[in-house]
């Protein structure tokens, strides 16, 4: 038995969080305006990792800004327009990024806190 990495197989061993990938969806309100709903579109296993975390003020208060690195393995139609959940951890995702060209892993870069 031949252990790592087989050709074209993405290794596991670093995905133990489960995530939840959701879409917004609008639905009318009833007075000329939407509420926005976030439907679950996968549940995933991933990777994810603290790439920076900076501290500014803005609007008198101090707030903080969280930006992660989430792999997956490569999953079809992720857009930076839905969002990342991980617990009660919301994470926006600013870019969707496939590595090799193989269909084989996504990056996303996401920013928590915000995208609810």
């Amino acid at each position: 038995m031949t252990r790592g990495k087989e050709k074209g197989m993405v290794l596991a061993g670093g995905m133990r969080q489960r995530i939840r990938i959701e879409e917004a969806t609008l639905t009318p309100d009833g007075l000329g305006g939407f509420t926005r709903d976030w439907q679950t579109v996968a549940t995933v296993w991933a990777e994810i990792t603290t790439v920076r975390g900076d501290e500014y003020f803005a609007s008198g208060q101090l707030a903080t800004q969280i930006t992660h690195r989430i792999r997956l393995r490569w999953r079809e139609g992720i857009t930076p327009a839905m969002r990342v959940v991980f617990g009660v951890r919301i994470f926006a995702i600013r870019a969707v990024i496939e590595n090799d060209g193989k269909k084989r892993s996504l990056e996303l870069i996401v920013e928590e806190g915000v995208g609810s």
